[in-house]
């Protein structure tokens, strides 16, 4: 009988040891449940940088191409020397001088490849997050997984083709990158993608299952077909900073800090008043209020930073471009212990001081990355126009 009792204890001690290992020593479920072997999409806050892409079209519109193209030395001035670039172009001259151009005149001398692809009918996207996802292999490899659409193909088989340990494949689900966002244990993704997929027939949850098939991981739907999602795109809004804690916009406080501002720019300007009677509203402050009680509910740490966001149906306002101004759209690494983001500024003062604030109280090193509120008007940002396809 005390034999007995004493492999009750014991079981359950070990039990208990087992969850309380699993909460607080990383990747220790992987460990033990040899979860490691099967296939996981790349987590967005998790590891140090390695390799990372990017997309730089030809220059049909000069003013992107300008604004685009300051973003793109800011964020390379940033990165760590030995963090390999790709940059993907359609353009012969680009192809040719990009490299000259980065390594003489801007300085930068990490390891750089220039791909050229084909023009096609389909130009070259500056938003390189949104052709494919990256997921790790068992045999330390990647696979690029393109959407059924194959929009921006040529991109995935370029890397494929270029990097013997990237193989491309092309899914039956459609979907964007800049949807999914990735911790170590979920995946989470706007309800956007559900309604891109009707064709299939499938009810939500079947493709739930067959995201959670391809991506190795839990998966988080925000929004539904009743309440839609703040925005198309999740990693505007919401930014997984570890296990459990994630950071969402929050277009409330966003407006507090604006009108404090007293800067008639701002204040007198039609299209950011429209904006912020757009940002207090059930479209976009409702809906990121209900994507926090969902989040929390499910067991989520929930910190809220500035978002000043649209809608698709208004991203046009008085026949104007209406302004983006998030800092969810991010790059993060981890060097060691050490926490690191690369955060947009846009040079209004009260938000920018307001999420360096935020993300230095939560432990992390702060890259700013000056790309001023030109790229705002585009619907994007620094996650937006790159993609990391290897992190250590």
């Amino acid at each position: 009988m005390k034999r007995q009792s004493f492999l009750v204890v014991s079981l359950i001690f070990l039990i208990i040891l087992l969850v309380v290992l699993n909460e607080t020593v990383p990747g220790f479920a992987d460990l033990i449940f040899r979860r490691y072997e099967t296939e996981k999409i790349l987590s967005d806050n998790q590891g140090k940088i390695q390799h990372i892409v990017f997309q730089i079209p030809q220059s049909k519109n000069n003013y992107f191409w300008s604004v685009s193209l300051s973003y793109f030395r800011s964020i390379l001035e940033e990165l760590d020397s030995n963090v390999e670039i790709t940059i993907i172009t359609e353009s012969q001259s680009y192809f040719e001088r990009l490299p000259e151009i980065i390594k003489d005149k801007w300085n930068i001398h990490n390891t750089i490849r220039t791909l050229l692809i084909p023009e096609s009918e389909e130009k070259l996207s500056p938003w390189g997050q949104d052709g494919y996802v990256i997921v790790k292999n068992k045999d330390k490899g990647i696979t690029l997984i393109v959407p059924a659409s194959e929009r921006y193909s040529a991109v995935s088989r370029a890397l494929s083709e270029t990097y013997p340990h990237m193989t491309s494949i092309v899914s039956d689900l459609d979907f964007d990158g800049g949807n999914i966002v990735s911790n170590d244990r979920n995946v989470f993704i706007g309800y956007s993608l559900i309604e891109e997929n009707s064709r299939l027939e499938l009810d939500e949850q079947e493709i739930i299952q067959k995201l959670e098939e391809m991506f190795g991981k839990n998966v988080v739907i925000i929004g539904d077909k009743n309440h839609r999602a703040p925005f198309d795109h999740i990693d505007m809004y919401l930014t997984p900073i570890g296990k459990k804690t994630l950071l969402l916009g929050d277009s409330r406080l966003a407006v507090d800090l604006l009108l404090k501002t007293g800067d008639p720019s701002i204040l007198d300007s039609p299209i950011f008043r429209k904006q912020i009677e757009l940002n207090l509203s059930e479209d976009i402050s409702g809906a990121l209020e209900k994507a926090k009680d969902k989040l929390e509910n499910q067991g989520f740490r929930v910190i809220r930073i500035p978002y000043f966001g649209v809608i698709y149906s208004t991203q046009i306002l008085h026949g104007r471009f209406a302004h983006f101004i998030t800092y969810n759209n991010v790059l993060i690494e981890e060097k060691g212990k050490e926490k690191v983001v690369y955060l947009p500024i846009y040079g209004i003062e009260s938000l920018d001081k307001k999420a360096i604030e935020i993300y230095e109280s939560l432990g992390f090193r702060v890259k700013e990355v000056e790309i001023g509120m030109g790229i705002t008007k585009f619907g994007g940002s620094i996650r937006c126009l790159s993609k990391i396809v290897g992190r250590d």
